[in-house]
Protein backbone atom coordinates (compact mmCIF):
# COMPACT_ATOMS: atom_id res chain seq x y z
CA UNK A 1 0.00 0.00 0.00
CA UNK A 2 3.10 2.35 0.87
CA UNK A 3 4.78 1.46 -2.14
CA UNK A 4 1.91 1.97 -4.32
CA UNK A 5 1.33 5.43 -3.08
CA UNK A 6 5.11 6.45 -3.28
CA UNK A 7 4.39 5.42 -7.34
CA UNK A 8 1.49 7.06 -7.26
CA UNK A 9 3.26 10.43 -5.96
CA UNK A 10 6.41 9.66 -8.30
CA UNK A 11 4.34 9.73 -10.98
CA UNK A 12 2.08 12.76 -10.15
CA UNK A 13 5.31 14.99 -9.97
CA UNK A 14 7.02 13.73 -13.09
CA UNK A 15 3.33 14.79 -14.46
CA UNK A 16 3.52 18.36 -13.02
CA UNK A 17 6.81 18.67 -14.56
CA UNK A 18 5.78 17.83 -17.47
CA UNK A 19 3.66 20.62 -17.63
CA UNK A 20 3.70 23.73 -19.68
CA UNK A 21 4.31 26.61 -17.87
CA UNK A 22 1.98 29.84 -18.36
CA UNK A 23 3.79 33.28 -18.52
CA UNK A 24 3.73 35.68 -16.21
CA UNK A 25 -0.14 37.74 -17.18
CA UNK A 26 -1.10 34.59 -19.19
CA UNK A 27 -4.42 32.88 -19.23
CA UNK A 28 -4.32 29.73 -20.16
CA UNK A 29 -6.86 26.61 -20.21
CA UNK A 30 -5.28 23.21 -19.75
CA UNK A 31 -7.59 20.12 -21.31
CA UNK A 32 -6.98 16.20 -20.67
CA UNK A 33 -8.29 13.76 -22.83
CA UNK A 34 -6.87 10.04 -23.71
CA UNK A 35 -7.18 10.06 -27.04
CA UNK A 36 -4.19 11.09 -29.69
CA UNK A 37 -4.54 13.98 -32.57
CA UNK A 38 -3.12 12.54 -35.71
CA UNK A 39 -4.40 15.04 -38.55
CA UNK A 40 -5.43 18.67 -38.50
CA UNK A 41 -6.39 19.28 -42.11
CA UNK A 42 -10.40 19.92 -41.56
CA UNK A 43 -11.00 18.07 -45.29
CA UNK A 44 -8.85 15.20 -44.78
CA UNK A 45 -9.20 14.30 -41.33
CA UNK A 46 -12.80 11.96 -39.44
CA UNK A 47 -10.79 11.49 -36.38
CA UNK A 48 -13.63 13.03 -34.01
CA UNK A 49 -11.05 14.33 -31.58
CA UNK A 50 -8.80 16.09 -34.04
CA UNK A 51 -12.10 18.54 -34.31
CA UNK A 52 -11.60 20.06 -31.04
CA UNK A 53 -8.36 21.69 -32.32
CA UNK A 54 -9.46 22.21 -36.01
CA UNK A 55 -12.75 23.83 -34.93
CA UNK A 56 -10.96 26.53 -32.47
CA UNK A 57 -8.58 27.40 -35.62
CA UNK A 58 -10.80 27.71 -38.92
CA UNK A 59 -13.75 30.00 -39.86
CA UNK A 60 -17.07 28.66 -41.24
CA UNK A 61 -19.87 30.25 -42.69
CA UNK A 62 -21.95 28.98 -39.79
CA UNK A 63 -21.33 27.68 -36.70
CA UNK A 64 -22.64 25.53 -33.91
CA UNK A 65 -23.58 27.57 -30.49
CA UNK A 66 -24.85 26.97 -26.97
CA UNK A 67 -28.22 26.51 -28.40
CA UNK A 68 -28.09 23.00 -30.39
CA UNK A 69 -31.19 23.51 -31.92
CA UNK A 70 -30.03 26.00 -34.55
CA UNK A 71 -26.80 27.06 -36.24
CA UNK A 72 -25.14 30.48 -35.68
CA UNK A 73 -24.03 33.07 -37.97
CA UNK A 74 -20.29 33.24 -38.46
CA UNK A 75 -18.23 34.18 -41.24
CA UNK A 76 -21.82 34.14 -43.24
CA UNK A 77 -23.68 37.33 -41.55
CA UNK A 78 -26.97 35.78 -43.57
CA UNK A 79 -28.30 33.73 -45.70
CA UNK A 80 -31.44 32.78 -47.62
CA UNK A 81 -32.29 29.80 -49.33
CA UNK A 82 -35.21 29.19 -52.57
CA UNK A 83 -38.66 27.35 -51.56
CA UNK A 84 -36.94 24.35 -53.89
CA UNK A 85 -34.05 24.39 -51.50
CA UNK A 86 -32.01 24.44 -54.75
CA UNK A 87 -30.21 27.59 -53.72
CA UNK A 88 -28.71 28.68 -50.94
CA UNK A 89 -27.15 32.12 -50.40
CA UNK A 90 -24.57 33.41 -48.22
CA UNK A 91 -24.03 36.97 -46.97
CA UNK A 92 -20.57 37.41 -45.76
CA UNK A 93 -18.80 39.36 -43.32
CA UNK A 94 -16.46 41.83 -44.47
CA UNK A 95 -13.63 41.81 -41.87
CA UNK A 96 -12.67 38.30 -42.01
CA UNK A 97 -8.88 37.68 -42.58
CA UNK A 98 -6.32 35.56 -42.54
CA UNK A 99 -2.65 35.99 -40.82
CA UNK A 100 -1.47 36.84 -44.32
CA UNK A 101 -3.29 39.61 -44.68
CA UNK A 102 -5.50 37.62 -47.17
CA UNK A 103 -9.74 38.09 -46.57
CA UNK A 104 -11.88 35.04 -46.53
CA UNK A 105 -14.24 36.72 -49.55
CA UNK A 106 -16.36 34.70 -51.89
CA UNK A 107 -13.68 33.63 -53.91
CA UNK A 108 -12.07 31.84 -50.71
CA UNK A 109 -15.40 30.00 -50.16
CA UNK A 110 -15.75 28.50 -53.57
CA UNK A 111 -11.69 27.14 -53.61
CA UNK A 112 -12.20 25.60 -50.66
CA UNK A 113 -15.03 23.62 -51.56
CA UNK A 114 -13.42 22.52 -54.55
CA UNK A 115 -10.29 21.69 -52.14
CA UNK A 116 -12.92 19.64 -50.30
CA UNK A 117 -14.48 18.35 -53.18
CA UNK A 118 -10.72 17.06 -54.94
CA UNK A 119 -9.58 15.72 -51.49
CA UNK A 120 -12.43 13.47 -51.89
CA UNK A 121 -11.70 11.94 -48.82
CA UNK A 122 -14.63 11.47 -45.94
CA UNK A 123 -15.72 15.21 -45.31
CA UNK A 124 -16.41 15.93 -48.88
CA UNK A 125 -19.35 12.72 -49.05
CA UNK A 126 -21.97 15.20 -47.23
CA UNK A 127 -21.68 17.64 -50.24
CA UNK A 128 -22.38 15.48 -53.36
CA UNK A 129 -25.01 17.07 -53.89
CA UNK A 130 -23.59 20.66 -55.42
CA UNK A 131 -23.78 21.01 -58.42
CA UNK A 132 -21.97 24.85 -58.46
CA UNK A 133 -20.46 27.40 -55.63
CA UNK A 134 -20.83 30.51 -57.49
CA UNK A 135 -19.19 33.78 -56.76
CA UNK A 136 -21.85 36.16 -57.15
CA UNK A 137 -19.79 39.16 -55.38
CA UNK A 138 -16.88 39.51 -52.87
CA UNK A 139 -19.29 39.27 -49.90
CA UNK A 140 -22.14 37.09 -51.93
CA UNK A 141 -21.67 33.02 -52.40
CA UNK A 142 -24.03 30.83 -53.83
CA UNK A 143 -24.83 27.07 -53.65
CA UNK A 144 -26.29 25.68 -56.34
CA UNK A 145 -27.77 21.68 -55.19
CA UNK A 146 -28.34 18.91 -57.80
CA UNK A 147 -31.00 18.38 -55.63
CA UNK A 148 -33.06 19.63 -52.10
CA UNK A 149 -30.71 18.08 -49.29
CA UNK A 150 -32.68 18.40 -46.11
CA UNK A 151 -29.70 18.86 -43.51
CA UNK A 152 -27.63 21.67 -45.69
CA UNK A 153 -27.55 23.90 -43.05
CA UNK A 154 -26.61 22.06 -40.05
CA UNK A 155 -23.59 20.24 -42.34
CA UNK A 156 -22.87 23.64 -43.08
CA UNK A 157 -21.98 24.63 -39.57
CA UNK A 158 -19.76 20.98 -38.75
CA UNK A 159 -16.04 20.40 -38.67
CA UNK A 160 -16.04 19.41 -42.53
CA UNK A 161 -16.67 22.64 -44.62
CA UNK A 162 -14.08 24.92 -42.93
CA UNK A 163 -12.62 27.43 -44.91
CA UNK A 164 -8.86 26.65 -46.24
CA UNK A 165 -7.61 29.41 -48.55
CA UNK A 166 -5.74 28.92 -51.63
CA UNK A 167 -2.54 29.56 -50.07
CA UNK A 168 -2.20 26.18 -49.21
CA UNK A 169 -1.59 24.84 -52.98
CA UNK A 170 2.02 26.42 -52.38
CA UNK A 171 2.56 23.35 -49.99
CA UNK A 172 0.86 21.22 -52.79
CA UNK A 173 2.93 18.00 -53.55
CA UNK A 174 2.22 15.56 -56.48
CA UNK A 175 -1.54 16.59 -56.41
CA UNK A 176 -2.46 16.02 -53.14
CA UNK A 177 -3.96 19.90 -52.37
CA UNK A 178 -1.91 19.92 -49.68
CA UNK A 179 -2.98 17.46 -47.36
CA UNK A 180 0.23 16.50 -46.21
CA UNK A 181 1.38 19.42 -45.31
CA UNK A 182 -1.73 20.75 -43.85
CA UNK A 183 -1.79 17.36 -41.59
CA UNK A 184 0.58 19.04 -39.02
CA UNK A 185 0.18 22.74 -39.88
CA UNK A 186 -2.55 25.57 -39.34
CA UNK A 187 -3.82 28.13 -42.54
CA UNK A 188 -6.58 28.95 -40.57
CA UNK A 189 -9.28 32.44 -39.82
CA UNK A 190 -10.18 31.11 -36.59
CA UNK A 191 -9.94 32.59 -32.82
CA UNK A 192 -6.97 30.15 -32.18
CA UNK A 193 -3.50 29.40 -34.38
CA UNK A 194 -1.56 26.65 -34.06
CA UNK A 195 1.31 27.46 -31.60
CA UNK A 196 2.70 23.98 -31.58
CA UNK A 197 2.19 20.42 -31.35
CA UNK A 198 4.04 17.50 -29.57
CA UNK A 199 2.90 14.43 -30.63
CA UNK A 200 1.63 11.64 -28.03
CA UNK A 201 2.08 15.20 -25.59
CA UNK A 202 0.07 18.31 -26.61
CA UNK A 203 -1.19 20.94 -29.19
CA UNK A 204 -0.72 24.35 -28.01
CA UNK A 205 -3.16 26.86 -29.44
CA UNK A 206 -3.06 30.46 -29.28
CA UNK A 207 -5.10 33.30 -29.57
CA UNK A 208 -5.90 34.86 -32.81
CA UNK A 209 -6.14 38.18 -30.88
CA UNK A 210 -7.28 40.06 -34.34
CA UNK A 211 -10.32 37.37 -34.82
CA UNK A 212 -12.98 39.53 -36.03
CA UNK A 213 -15.22 38.20 -33.34
CA UNK A 214 -12.72 40.43 -30.79
CA UNK A 215 -10.59 37.53 -29.97
CA UNK A 216 -11.51 34.98 -27.74
CA UNK A 217 -11.23 35.45 -23.69
CA UNK A 218 -7.84 33.23 -22.80
CA UNK A 219 -4.40 33.59 -24.27
CA UNK A 220 -3.61 29.90 -25.15
CA UNK A 221 -5.37 26.38 -24.98
CA UNK A 222 -3.64 23.09 -24.19
CA UNK A 223 -4.54 20.20 -25.24
CA UNK A 224 -2.88 17.61 -23.63
CA UNK A 225 -3.22 13.83 -24.18
CA UNK A 226 -3.57 11.77 -20.78
CA UNK A 227 -4.06 8.02 -21.40
CA UNK A 228 -4.79 6.73 -17.65
CA UNK A 229 -8.25 7.76 -16.05
CA UNK A 230 -6.90 7.90 -12.47
CA UNK A 231 -3.66 10.50 -14.18
CA UNK A 232 -7.06 12.63 -15.13
CA UNK A 233 -8.51 12.76 -11.82
CA UNK A 234 -5.42 13.59 -10.15
CA UNK A 235 -4.59 16.20 -12.20
CA UNK A 236 -7.89 17.75 -12.81
CA UNK A 237 -7.98 17.61 -8.86
CA UNK A 238 -4.26 19.07 -8.34
CA UNK A 239 -5.29 21.83 -11.15
CA UNK A 240 -2.84 21.15 -13.36
CA UNK A 241 -6.03 20.34 -15.98
CA UNK A 242 -8.64 22.74 -15.62
CA UNK A 243 -11.28 20.58 -17.82
CA UNK A 244 -11.35 16.80 -18.61
CA UNK A 245 -13.00 16.07 -22.41
CA UNK A 246 -13.36 12.32 -22.10
CA UNK A 247 -11.33 9.26 -20.57
CA UNK A 248 -12.96 9.18 -17.08
CA UNK A 249 -14.75 6.13 -15.86
CA UNK A 250 -18.06 6.34 -14.41
CA UNK A 251 -16.76 5.92 -10.93
CA UNK A 252 -14.78 8.98 -11.21
CA UNK A 253 -17.62 11.01 -12.89
CA UNK A 254 -19.79 10.08 -10.34
CA UNK A 255 -17.30 10.72 -7.24
CA UNK A 256 -16.40 14.22 -9.17
CA UNK A 257 -20.29 15.28 -9.04
CA UNK A 258 -19.97 15.34 -5.43
CA UNK A 259 -17.19 17.74 -4.90
CA UNK A 260 -17.65 21.46 -4.40
CA UNK A 261 -14.55 22.01 -6.12
CA UNK A 262 -15.40 20.81 -9.66
CA UNK A 263 -18.05 21.78 -12.09
CA UNK A 264 -19.76 19.23 -14.55
CA UNK A 265 -20.63 20.57 -17.83
CA UNK A 266 -23.52 18.28 -18.87
CA UNK A 267 -25.09 18.23 -22.19
CA UNK A 268 -27.36 15.49 -24.22
CA UNK A 269 -25.26 13.00 -26.96
CA UNK A 270 -25.93 11.66 -29.74
CA UNK A 271 -22.54 9.13 -29.60
CA UNK A 272 -23.70 5.93 -29.89
CA UNK A 273 -21.27 2.57 -28.31
CA UNK A 274 -21.97 -0.69 -31.09
CA UNK A 275 -20.25 -3.80 -32.14
CA UNK A 276 -19.68 -3.50 -36.14
CA UNK A 277 -19.52 -7.02 -38.03
CA UNK A 278 -16.96 -5.48 -41.39
CA UNK A 279 -16.90 -8.97 -42.82
CA UNK A 280 -20.60 -9.49 -42.87
CA UNK A 281 -20.57 -9.35 -46.62
CA UNK A 282 -17.36 -11.92 -46.64
CA UNK A 283 -19.23 -15.31 -47.85
CA UNK A 284 -16.55 -17.45 -45.75
CA UNK A 285 -17.17 -14.97 -42.70
CA UNK A 286 -19.32 -16.48 -39.64
CA UNK A 287 -20.71 -13.06 -39.66
CA UNK A 288 -22.34 -12.91 -43.17
CA UNK A 289 -25.41 -14.98 -41.64
CA UNK A 290 -27.92 -12.54 -40.03
CA UNK A 291 -28.59 -15.40 -37.37
CA UNK A 292 -24.91 -14.96 -35.79
CA UNK A 293 -25.30 -11.10 -36.11
CA UNK A 294 -28.52 -11.43 -34.05
CA UNK A 295 -27.38 -13.97 -32.07
CA UNK A 296 -24.78 -11.98 -30.46
CA UNK A 297 -27.04 -9.36 -29.90
CA UNK A 298 -29.75 -11.65 -28.07
CA UNK A 299 -26.07 -12.60 -25.91
CA UNK A 300 -25.20 -9.03 -24.77
CA UNK A 301 -25.78 -8.23 -21.01
CA UNK A 302 -26.87 -4.63 -21.73
CA UNK A 303 -27.83 -3.73 -18.03
CA UNK A 304 -24.02 -5.08 -17.15
CA UNK A 305 -22.83 -2.28 -19.20
CA UNK A 306 -25.78 0.46 -18.42
CA UNK A 307 -26.15 -0.07 -14.48
CA UNK A 308 -22.87 -1.77 -14.05
CA UNK A 309 -20.34 -0.65 -16.06
CA UNK A 310 -21.42 2.75 -16.77
CA UNK A 311 -23.35 3.00 -13.52
CA UNK A 312 -26.90 4.29 -14.92
CA UNK A 313 -24.88 7.10 -16.87
CA UNK A 314 -25.58 5.86 -20.53
CA UNK A 315 -28.84 4.71 -21.86
CA UNK A 316 -30.38 1.91 -23.23
CA UNK A 317 -30.73 2.37 -26.98
CA UNK A 318 -31.32 0.37 -30.19
CA UNK A 319 -32.81 1.47 -33.87
CA UNK A 320 -29.54 3.38 -35.62
CA UNK A 321 -31.17 7.03 -35.06
CA UNK A 322 -29.98 8.28 -31.42
CA UNK A 323 -32.89 9.78 -29.03
CA UNK A 324 -33.31 13.33 -29.49
CA UNK A 325 -33.32 13.53 -33.33
CA UNK A 326 -37.15 13.07 -35.21
CA UNK A 327 -37.33 9.53 -37.25
CA UNK A 328 -37.11 7.24 -34.15
CA UNK A 329 -39.09 4.11 -33.48
CA UNK A 330 -38.72 3.63 -29.90
CA UNK A 331 -40.25 0.20 -30.04
CA UNK A 332 -36.58 -1.22 -31.19
CA UNK A 333 -35.26 0.24 -27.51
CA UNK A 334 -36.93 -3.29 -26.29
CA UNK A 335 -36.48 -6.01 -29.29
CA UNK A 336 -32.90 -6.95 -28.48
CA UNK A 337 -32.41 -7.91 -25.19
CA UNK A 338 -30.82 -10.85 -23.26
CA UNK A 339 -31.94 -13.91 -23.95
CA UNK A 340 -28.91 -17.00 -23.84
CA UNK A 341 -31.18 -19.35 -25.20
CA UNK A 342 -32.62 -17.72 -27.90
CA UNK A 343 -28.83 -16.70 -28.90
CA UNK A 344 -28.15 -20.36 -28.78
CA UNK A 345 -30.78 -21.24 -30.81
CA UNK A 346 -29.92 -18.81 -33.69
CA UNK A 347 -26.27 -20.18 -33.62
CA UNK A 348 -27.74 -24.07 -33.81
CA UNK A 349 -30.24 -22.79 -36.88
CA UNK A 350 -26.85 -20.72 -38.94
CA UNK A 351 -24.91 -24.66 -38.42
CA UNK A 352 -23.13 -23.24 -35.00
CA UNK A 353 -24.22 -25.21 -31.96
CA UNK A 354 -20.77 -25.28 -30.48
CA UNK A 355 -20.00 -21.65 -31.39
CA UNK A 356 -16.86 -20.43 -32.85
CA UNK A 357 -13.67 -18.66 -32.33
CA UNK A 358 -13.22 -14.74 -33.12
CA UNK A 359 -11.57 -11.82 -32.49
CA UNK A 360 -12.48 -8.02 -31.01
CA UNK A 361 -10.83 -5.53 -31.49
CA UNK A 362 -11.16 -2.40 -29.42
CA UNK A 363 -9.33 1.35 -28.80
CA UNK A 364 -7.10 1.38 -25.63
CA UNK A 365 -8.77 4.39 -23.69
CA UNK A 366 -11.86 5.55 -23.19
CA UNK A 367 -13.35 2.56 -21.54
CA UNK A 368 -13.22 0.37 -24.24
CA UNK A 369 -11.30 -2.89 -22.84
CA UNK A 370 -14.17 -2.60 -19.88
CA UNK A 371 -16.80 -3.23 -22.74
CA UNK A 372 -14.85 -5.71 -24.57
CA UNK A 373 -14.06 -7.98 -21.33
CA UNK A 374 -18.17 -7.75 -20.81
CA UNK A 375 -18.70 -8.64 -24.13
CA UNK A 376 -16.19 -11.37 -24.15
CA UNK A 377 -17.92 -12.56 -21.15
CA UNK A 378 -21.40 -12.71 -22.45
CA UNK A 379 -20.58 -14.53 -25.70
CA UNK A 380 -18.57 -17.51 -24.46
CA UNK A 381 -21.96 -18.21 -22.31
CA UNK A 382 -23.34 -19.06 -25.81
CA UNK A 383 -20.25 -20.66 -27.01
CA UNK A 384 -18.46 -18.08 -28.79
CA UNK A 385 -14.80 -17.90 -27.49
CA UNK A 386 -13.94 -14.19 -28.06
CA UNK A 387 -9.89 -12.75 -28.28
CA UNK A 388 -9.65 -9.28 -27.49
CA UNK A 389 -7.26 -7.04 -29.49
CA UNK A 390 -6.54 -3.31 -27.94
CA UNK A 391 -4.76 -0.52 -30.32
CA UNK A 392 -4.59 3.29 -30.16
CA UNK A 393 -6.93 5.54 -30.79
CA UNK A 394 -5.78 6.68 -34.61
CA UNK A 395 -4.64 3.10 -35.10
CA UNK A 396 -7.67 1.78 -34.98
CA UNK A 397 -9.70 4.50 -36.78
CA UNK A 398 -7.37 3.95 -39.79
CA UNK A 399 -7.77 -0.10 -39.49
CA UNK A 400 -11.58 0.60 -39.43
CA UNK A 401 -11.31 3.00 -42.38
CA UNK A 402 -9.46 0.82 -44.39
CA UNK A 403 -12.31 -2.33 -43.28
CA UNK A 404 -9.76 -4.16 -41.66
CA UNK A 405 -11.63 -3.85 -38.27
CA UNK A 406 -13.46 -7.37 -38.71
CA UNK A 407 -15.27 -7.44 -35.45
CA UNK A 408 -14.68 -4.56 -33.48
CA UNK A 409 -16.39 -1.98 -30.94
CA UNK A 410 -17.21 1.34 -32.40
CA UNK A 411 -18.51 4.68 -31.17
CA UNK A 412 -20.57 6.94 -33.39
CA UNK A 413 -20.17 10.52 -32.85
CA UNK A 414 -22.44 12.77 -34.88
CA UNK A 415 -20.91 15.35 -37.63
CA UNK A 416 -24.55 16.73 -37.82
CA UNK A 417 -27.34 17.14 -35.98
CA UNK A 418 -29.77 14.97 -38.62
CA UNK A 419 -31.18 11.43 -38.76
CA UNK A 420 -29.12 11.00 -42.38
CA UNK A 421 -25.79 11.29 -40.36
CA UNK A 422 -26.73 7.93 -38.85
CA UNK A 423 -28.82 6.71 -41.72
CA UNK A 424 -27.02 7.53 -44.84
CA UNK A 425 -23.27 8.07 -43.44
CA UNK A 426 -23.05 5.43 -41.41
CA UNK A 427 -25.47 2.70 -43.49
CA UNK A 428 -25.89 3.47 -47.09
CA UNK A 429 -23.87 1.05 -49.10
CA UNK A 430 -21.66 3.74 -50.71
CA UNK A 431 -20.66 5.85 -48.25
CA UNK A 432 -16.56 6.02 -46.80
CA UNK A 433 -17.97 5.74 -43.40
CA UNK A 434 -20.50 2.83 -43.65
CA UNK A 435 -18.27 1.48 -40.85
CA UNK A 436 -19.75 -2.28 -40.78
CA UNK A 437 -19.96 -2.59 -44.66
CA UNK A 438 -23.60 -3.21 -44.31
CA UNK A 439 -24.88 -3.54 -47.96
CA UNK A 440 -28.87 -3.40 -48.63
CA UNK A 441 -30.14 -1.91 -52.19
CA UNK A 442 -33.78 -1.66 -50.29
CA UNK A 443 -32.48 0.19 -47.31
CA UNK A 444 -29.95 2.70 -49.82
CA UNK A 445 -33.15 3.71 -51.73
CA UNK A 446 -35.17 4.51 -48.92
CA UNK A 447 -32.72 6.53 -46.91
CA UNK A 448 -31.86 7.94 -50.45
CA UNK A 449 -35.44 9.34 -50.50
CA UNK A 450 -35.05 10.97 -46.77
CA UNK A 451 -32.13 12.87 -47.93
CA UNK A 452 -33.67 14.28 -50.62
CA UNK A 453 -36.78 15.30 -49.09
CA UNK A 454 -37.37 18.81 -47.01
CA UNK A 455 -40.99 17.41 -45.70
CA UNK A 456 -40.05 16.26 -42.09
CA UNK A 457 -43.01 14.10 -41.77
CA UNK A 458 -42.29 12.09 -44.72
CA UNK A 459 -38.83 11.67 -43.40
CA UNK A 460 -39.88 10.47 -40.67
CA UNK A 461 -42.03 7.15 -42.17
CA UNK A 462 -38.48 6.74 -44.33
CA UNK A 463 -36.59 7.16 -41.54
CA UNK A 464 -38.78 4.94 -39.93
CA UNK A 465 -39.20 2.17 -42.76
CA UNK A 466 -35.52 2.05 -43.10
CA UNK A 467 -34.95 1.26 -39.12
CA UNK A 468 -36.93 -1.83 -39.28
CA UNK A 469 -35.28 -3.12 -42.42
CA UNK A 470 -32.04 -2.25 -40.07
CA UNK A 471 -33.66 -4.35 -37.03
CA UNK A 472 -34.32 -7.07 -39.18
CA UNK A 473 -30.84 -7.53 -40.55
CA UNK A 474 -28.73 -6.48 -37.33
CA UNK A 475 -25.45 -5.12 -39.57
CA UNK A 476 -24.13 -3.96 -36.32
CA UNK A 477 -25.40 -4.69 -32.34
CA UNK A 478 -26.04 -0.94 -30.66
CA UNK A 479 -24.86 -0.90 -26.87
CA UNK A 480 -25.99 2.35 -25.51
CA UNK A 481 -25.96 5.98 -25.72
CA UNK A 482 -24.06 8.44 -24.05
CA UNK A 483 -24.67 11.48 -21.88
CA UNK A 484 -21.61 14.00 -22.29
CA UNK A 485 -20.34 14.91 -18.51
CA UNK A 486 -16.86 17.27 -18.94
CA UNK A 487 -15.50 17.64 -15.11
CA UNK A 488 -14.23 21.50 -14.64
CA UNK A 489 -12.62 23.47 -12.11
CA UNK A 490 -14.60 26.41 -10.95
CA UNK A 491 -12.56 28.77 -11.88
CA UNK A 492 -13.49 28.47 -15.72
CA UNK A 493 -16.06 30.21 -17.12
CA UNK A 494 -18.64 30.72 -20.09
CA UNK A 495 -18.08 26.60 -20.56
CA UNK A 496 -20.42 24.07 -21.96
CA UNK A 497 -21.13 21.18 -23.64
CA UNK A 498 -24.35 19.72 -25.81
CA UNK A 499 -24.85 16.84 -28.62
CA UNK A 500 -23.52 19.28 -31.62
CA UNK A 501 -20.61 20.85 -29.40
CA UNK A 502 -19.21 17.45 -27.83
CA UNK A 503 -16.08 17.14 -29.65
CA UNK A 504 -15.58 20.51 -30.09
CA UNK A 505 -15.16 22.26 -26.82
CA UNK A 506 -16.46 26.07 -26.85
CA UNK A 507 -13.02 27.49 -26.32
CA UNK A 508 -13.21 30.70 -28.24
CA UNK A 509 -16.18 31.70 -25.59
CA UNK A 510 -14.60 30.32 -22.10
CA UNK A 511 -12.20 31.79 -19.93
CA UNK A 512 -10.54 31.90 -16.74
CA UNK A 513 -11.07 33.28 -13.14
CA UNK A 514 -8.69 33.29 -10.53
Amino acid sequence: MRLTRLVSIMTFVLLVSLVVPALAGETVITVGDPRDFDNLDPHYTQNAHNWSAIYAMYDGLVRYGEDETKVDPWAAKSWEVTEDGLKWTFHLRDDVYYDDGTQLDASVVKFSFERLKGVGRGPAEQYKEIEEVKVVDPLTVEFILKYAFAPFLVTMASDFPLIVPPTVMEHEENGDWGTKWLATHELGSGPFRLASWERGQRIVLEARENHWSGGPKVDKVILREIKEAATLKMELLAGTVDIVTSGLTSTDLLELMERDDVEIAEGSSYSIRYLVFQDQNDPSSVFNDARVRRAVAYAIDYDAMIEGLQQGLVTHFQGLIPMGMFGRVPVLDDLYHRDVTLAKLLLEEAGYPDGFETTLKCWQPYGFPDIAAIVQSNLAEVGIKVKVETYAFSTMLTMLEERKGGFAIMSIVPDYPDPDDYAWVSGHSTALYNISNYNNPVFDAIVDKARQSVDTERRTELYQQAQWIHYEMCPEVFLYQRRTYHPYRPWVKGYYTNAVREQMPPFETTWVEK
